[in-house]
């Protein structure tokens, strides 16, 4: 009798604890679901472009930390969009991109 009663217990902690397993998968958000994947790789720019010490830097997009060039344009008289996105670092993919970006910037 007590056999019985042990696997009657033994079988409703298991099934119980397989509820308890897919009542939690189930109620997982989708985006935890891809929380944990790596990241997409993400084609490089050739430059980025961004303040530096209040005036407009242009960056290696290789090595972000290595500067190509530094203008005179000082960032503060641009308008705040202006300013946000240059904090953020522009992308650029050509030196065609570039050059428009800084004349837009400087005019």
């Amino acid at each position: 009798m007590k056999d019985k009663q042990l696997i009657r217990l033994v079988c409703v902690l298991g099934a119980a604890a397989i509820f308890m397993g897919g009542a939690a998968a189930i109620s997982r958000r989708p985006s935890e679901v891809f929380e944990t994947a790596a990241p997409a790789k993400v084609q490089s720019s050739k430059y980025i472009v961004r303040e530096y010490m209040g005036k407009i830097a242009v960056f290696s997009g290789e090595d972000e930390n290595k500067i190509i060039t530094l203008t005179d344009y000082p960032v503060s008289v641009l308008p705040e969009a202006d300013r946000e996105n240059l904090f953020k670092g522009i992308a650029v993919n050509d030196d065609q991109e570039l050059a428009m970006l800084l004349e837009d910037y400087q005019s």
